[in-house]
């Protein structure tokens, strides 16, 4: 599934880039589309100072079920000192990231090929 090594790398991204996209089954970060946490009830957060390697891993584990689906990312940033994770699904528009934002609640969507949170409508 994923190994120590994996997961140094994306707590690494999450130190130096502020977070990622990335999917758990073929190993990509996403890099562009718009990405909306599409399952509210798996969000997760933690205290930055106090996140490990084994809540990333722990937060896979239990999430392995959605995260292995084809559209479905794994999504984690830190957001002034807390770490935010989630299961994100990744659409081509803005209207559709959208809708989706709306529909699942969410106040927001991020735009990964241009590194921006957009509020929702």
């Amino acid at each position: 599934m994923i190994n120590n090594s994996q997961v140094k790398e994306l707590l690494e991204r999450i130190a130096q880039a502020g977070g990622f996209t990335y999917h758990v089954v073929t190993r990509e970060y996403a890099q562009d589309g718009y990405s909306v946490a599409g399952y509210p009830n798996r969000e997760a957060k933690y205290n930055a100072a106090d996140f490990t390697p084994g809540d990333l891993e722990q937060y896979i584990i239990d999430n392995i079920d959605v995260l292995s689906l084809v559209n479905v990312w794994l999504g984690a940033w830190d957001d002034q000192g807390v770490i935010y994770l989630d299961c994100s699904i990744i659409v081509q528009s803005p209207s559709e990231a959208d809708r989706l934002a709306s529909e699942f609640l969410q106040l927001a969507y991020y735009d990964l090929a241009n590194g921006q949170t957009i509020g929702v409508n």
